[in-house]
C-alpha cells in the first residue's frame, strides 16, 4: 500500500529520504518502473513474474506470520 510505504519512509527518518510526500510518491512510482527506460528497475514486472508474493501491509509480526505460513510447508517437505 503506498499509503503505508510514505508513513514507513517518513518514519524511519534516515537521511536522504524526502519529507515531502509528492517526492516520496514520485520516488516509489520511478522504483516500479515508471518513467524508467527498458533496462531500468522494474520492480513491479519482477512482482508480476513471481511465484509467491508476500504482502507487508501490517506490523512486523504480521509479516512474520505470513512469511512463517508459506515457509513452514516447504521446510516440513524436506
Amino acid at each position: 500500500d503506498r499509503d503505508i510505504l510514505v508513513q514507513r519512509i517518513l518514519g524511519r527518518g534516515r537521511e536522504g529520504d524526502s519529507e515531502e510526500r509528492e517526492a516520496i510518491l514520485a520516488k516509489i512510482d520511478r522504483e516500479l518502473g515508471v518513467g524508467e527506460p527498458p533496462d531500468g528497475q522494474q520492480v513491479e514486472k519482477c512482482m508480476q513474474a513471481a511465484d509467491i508474493v508476500i504482502e507487508n501491509n501490517g506490523d512486523l509480526q504480521e509479516l512474520h506470520d505470513r512469511f512463517m505460513d508459506y515457509f513452514n510447508p516447504i521446510s516440513d517437505a524436506r
